[in-house]
């Protein structure tokens, strides 16, 4: 049985993605391996920079210990210099988009195999640019071999942007104002394997191909273990996957 188009142009593009060099270290890890006091203190430090005081307060405490939102996630962080640049994380369902929708008319149950991506943060002083994309390749890889079938994501405008260009597309028209995140303006965003394939951000010189993958019954269960390994003669990748 052959590989989706889609999901064969996706892996193309993770291949490709891991053998480029980069001067920024990703790394990943479960809640319990990851270093999650520095990956917190990060986290609070660029909220407090930007004046982000609600993610703070007592409704979105209550979430993330009521929805255990790090505890069931698998955390993503970049170094660059050894310094903490960026990180974000997957988290399944349920997810914190729930809250976030509550009294909403949109349903999530199509989405209940999707990865939700969230609190994609970077330093000021990076280009979000300069390692986003290739951030975001890490998480795909995450999450085909986990055999989920997309991403999930609430954001702003300019995360938004990221992630259309990842082939992501916002599930309504309509952006929805928070109230309880000083009435931040909030897009919705999902894309399965095949629309994010799609997306303007995956593209690949022409003629880089890898040999085709064929695949057991379910389509996400290809052998991707080949990327595993592509990427360990940079030294700039550290998944635990």
């Amino acid at each position: 049985m052959e590989l989706d188009v889609g999901i064969q142009k996706l892996i193309n593009f993770l291949d490709y993605v891991f053998s480029q060099k980069s001067s920024f270290d990703i790394h990943s890890a479960s809640y319990a391996q990851a270093p999650m006091d520095e990956i917190r203190q990060y986290r609070n430090n660029q909220y407090l920079l930007r004046e982000q005081h609600y993610l703070f307060n007592e409704l979105q405490i209550k979430c993330e210990e009521q929805f255990q939102l790090d505890q069931r996630s698998h955390h993503f962080w970049v170094t660059k210099d050894g310094e903490l640049v960026g990180c974000i994380r997957a988290t399944p369902a349920p997810f914190e988009l729930e809250m976030a929708m509550a009294g909403a008319t949109l349903s999530l149950s199509p989405f209940s195999d999707y990865i939700e991506l969230s609190r994609l943060i970077t330093s000021h002083n990076h280009e979000v640019s300069a390692f986003s994309i290739r951030l975001l390749a890490c998480v795909a890889l995450f999450s085909l071999k986990n055999q989920y079938s997309g991403f999930l994501a609430m954001c702003k405008a300019p995360q938004r942007r990221l992630f259309q260009r990842f082939g992501m597309k916002p599930l309504s028209s309509e952006y929805l104002t928070l109230p309880e995140r000083n009435h931040g303006k909030y897009w919705f965003m999902a894309g399965n394997w095949n629309e994010i394939a799609m997306g303007p951000g995956c593209s690949i010189p022409e003629g880089y191909l890898i040999p085709e993958l064929t695949t057991p019954p379910h389509p996400l269960a290809a052998d991707l273990s080949f990327l595993d390994f592509k990427h360990n003669p940079q030294g700039n990748i550290h998944a635990q996957f």
